[in-house]
């Protein structure tokens, strides 16, 4: 299945790591313990997600990993070689290197898109290139209105 760019392989060690006082407490003061700590993070993202502007469409995530491949897009030089209904092939002008970017099935031979769900450079290369934006491609997880969405009581 999709990773969303999460390479954590094991999860076991990072709720040890997170629940390190609460290990060492009886069941239902551990139990009580998680809950609180749960509540404080909820919380603090909660507070995050209000504090986005209005006119902002996504999350502080989102806007850095888009941010990541529009820099990566605008620092290669690429060649088009064709772009029938979105599938194109991207030649970084650096290294000679080739991706394949299909908009319709939101792939690139690099991975990265099909990873995050967030356009790579390469894919970016290809919108810009047939005047699309990144904006039509984005998933909702990284949208502002899901994120602010999920923390309302």
């Amino acid at each position: 299945g999709s990773r969303y760019g999460h390479l954590t392989s094991n999860i076991v060690e990072a709720a040890n790591a997170l629940f390190l006082d609460e290990r060492e407490l009886s069941v239902l003061s551990m139990l009580h313990g998680i809950w609180e700590k749960e509540q404080d993070r909820r919380a603090r993202r909660e507070e995050k997600a209000l504090l986005i502007p209005a006119s902002q469409l996504l999350t502080p995530y989102g806007v850095a990993r888009l941010a990541e491949s529009i820099h990566f897009a605008q620092l290669n030089t690429v060649r088009m070689e064709s772009i029938p209904g979105g599938v194109g092939t991207v030649t970084q002008s650096r290294d000679g290197k080739r991706y394949e970017v299909n908009l319709r099935t939101q792939t690139c031979s690099c991975k990265r898109f099909q990873d995050t769900k967030i356009p790579c450079g390469h894919a970016i290369t290809v919108m810009h290139r047939i005047r699309e934006t990144p904006n039509d491609y984005l998933p909702d997880f990284i949208k502002k209105g899901v994120w602010a969405a999920a923390y309302q009581d």
